[in-house]
């Protein structure tokens, strides 16, 4: 089964407001993704292992997205820092592109 992992990186502040990104990758496997399975990928620290969070199929298509637990970013710069390092991680890309 083929399928899309994204993840969000956010921050919010009240001087920031909100600032946010999302990563994807392209994953296939034989097991289907369900709610609460954990992806673990080198893209991720070693304590970081994010369940799945929600599992959408369309319908009319039959693509399967998975949304996994995001990250909480400590500061907006922190945002980019965490999007540039999963990016340069084998299969991972900007979502919104």
């Amino acid at each position: 089964m083929k399928y899309t992992a994204v993840r969000r990186i956010h921050f919010h502040s009240e001087e920031t407001g909100l600032v946010s990104q999302y990563v994807a990758k392209e994953i296939e496997s034989e097991i289907p993704p369900q709610k609460g399975y954990v992806i673990d990928d080198s893209a991720w620290h070693r304590n970081d292992r994010p369940e799945i969070e929600e599992v959408e199929i369309d319908a009319g298509s039959g693509a399967c997205t998975v949304q996994l637990a995001p990250i909480k970013a400590q500061s907006a710069e922190a945002v980019e820092r965490a999007f540039n390092t999963i990016l340069h991680h084998d299969g991972w890309k900007d979502w919104l592109k």
